[in-house]
C-alpha cells in the first residue's frame, strides 16, 4: 500500500514539475484517493463537488457555482476598471464542469455627453465628448486657447455660438461682454 502511494505521488509530481497535467491522470489517481473528510479531496476547481464517499474522493461537476469576471465576449480581460464609472465586473457560470463565457461585464467606451462615465476614468462629460458644443470665452473670440469643446457650459466658457449660454452667463453677467487686456 504504502508503494502505491509513493508512485502515485511520484507521478503528480513529474506531472505538476514538467509543466503538464494529464488530467485524466489526476482525475483517474483522486479517484482512487482514499478521504475521510471532503476538504481532502478538493480539486481546486470551483466548477466540481468535492466529497468523499465511502472512503472515496468524488469530483462532480458542480453547475451551480459562479464567479464575478471582467473580460469582453471572446475572452481578452477589460482592464482594471471594474466598479468605475459604467464599467462594471459580468459573471460567469460553472457548466459541466467548468467555467462559461464572461456575462454581462461593460468595458471602457467612448466618452459621450449625458452618458456618465463611458470611458470609466472617474470623469463625466469631459472636454471633447462626443455632442459636446463649442464654448467661447468671450463673443468673437479667435485666438488659440479660449473655444472650448464641452457637454455644457463652464465659467470662462460661457458663450455659444456669439450669445451667452444663459446656464452661466447668470454667475457673472457681464464678464462675456470684454475681451481681456492684453
Amino acid at each position: 500500500m504504502l508503494t502505491r502511494r509513493v508512485l502515485i505521488l511520484a507521478i503528480v509530481a513529474v506531472a505538476l514539475t514538467s509543466g503538464s497535467v494529464n488530467v485524466p491522470l489526476v482525475e483517474a489517481l483522486q479517484a482512487q484517493k482514499h478521504c475521510k473528510f471532503d476538504r481532502e479531496c478538493n480539486d481546486g476547481n470551483p466548477c466540481t463537488a468535492d466529497t468523499c464517499s465511502s472512503g472515496t474522493c468524488t469530483n462532480k461537476p458542480d453547475d451551480g457555482a459562479s464567479q464575478s469576471c471582467y473580460r469582453d465576449g471572446d475572452g481578452t480581460p477589460l482592464g482594471g476598471t471594474a466598479g468605475v464609472g459604467n464599467c462594471r465586473a459580468g459573471t460567469q457560470r460553472c457548466s459541466g464542469g467548468s467555467f462559461g463565457p464572461c456575462t454581462g461585464a461593460v468595458g471602457a467606451s467612448s466618452e459621450s455627453c449625458g452618458n456618465g462615465d463611458e470611458n470609466c476614468n472617474g470623469q463625466t462629460d469631459e472636454e471633447g465628448s462626443a455632442g459636446c458644443t463649442t464654448f467661447y470665452k468671450y463673443k468673437h473670440c479667435t485666438e488659440a486657447g479660449c473655444s472650448k469643446c464641452l457637454c455644457k457650459a463652464e465659467y470662462p466658457y460661457v458663450v455659444k455660438g456669439g450669445v451667452p449660454d444663459s446656464s452661466q452667463a447668470q454667475a457673472r453677467p457681464l464678464d462675456w461682454l470684454y475681451r481681456p487686456v492684453r
